[in-house]
């Protein structure tokens, strides 16, 4: 997948699998900065995912755009949002 981070006006690439467990998805997430572990869930066809680690959790809303899916991001203390983009290989 591939994010872009508003901060730091950068690209990315990172791995995520997302595994169903019960009503509710595990998301397992890795980039240059380190592994993450988040929980989601669908609400129509929108997934909200969220992540948590010593310093700032994250919020997601992503929507599928026919090749994976798409959508925003905030980190904790910001005040303004980044993209996401999830395509699958």
């Amino acid at each position: 997948m591939r994010y872009t981070d508003a901060v730091e006006k950068v690209t990315r690439d990172a791995v995520v699998i997302v595994s169903k467990r019960g009503e509710a998805f595990r998301v397992d997430y890795q980039d240059s900065d380190g592994k993450y572990t988040g929980i989601a869930f669908l609400q129509g066809n929108v997934l909200g995912v969220a992540y948590a680690d010593e310093s700032k959790p994250s919020l997601y809303l992503l929507e599928p755009d026919g090749t994976g899916w798409k959508g925003r991001y905030i980190d904790s203390g910001e005040t303004f949002l980044s993209k996401e983009e999830w395509k699958r290989r």
